[in-house]
């Protein structure tokens, strides 16, 4: 059984506009040498679910961290004030990307 992921080429136009803001965010990356990759646990902050990090350091002193985000606060609510039962579609996961050390901090 094959864990890789498939690219979904059929985005619906919001989902694919997201999609353009984060290549851009990461194309950032192209052309960099990469001088040390760590994973790791983000340090627990009160009210958030725990988070999985990497943590991707450039020669050039930058850095492009990479970490979990969901919509569990929707989940929660939907659970809390819906008779229906929650179906895997309500729930997902993204990669929140930031860098640091670099002339733009985005997110």
């Amino acid at each position: 059984m094959s864990f890789t992921p498939k690219l979904d080429k059929n985005l619906p136009e919001g989902l694919s506009r997201k999609i353009a803001i984060e290549q851009g965010i990461v194309d950032k990356a192209i052309g960099k040498t990469i001088s040390k990759v760590k994973a790791a646990m983000r340090k627990p902050n009160p009210g958030l679910h725990e988070s999985n990090v990497l943590m991707i350091e450039f020669t050039d002193g930058s850095i492009l961290w990479i970490q979990t985000a969901s919509n569990v606060d929707n989940v929660i609510s939907y659970i809390e004030h819906s008779k229906n039962k929650i179906k895997p579609p309500d729930f997902h996961a993204d990669l929140f990307y930031s860098w640091e050390n670099n002339d733009e901090d985005e997110s």
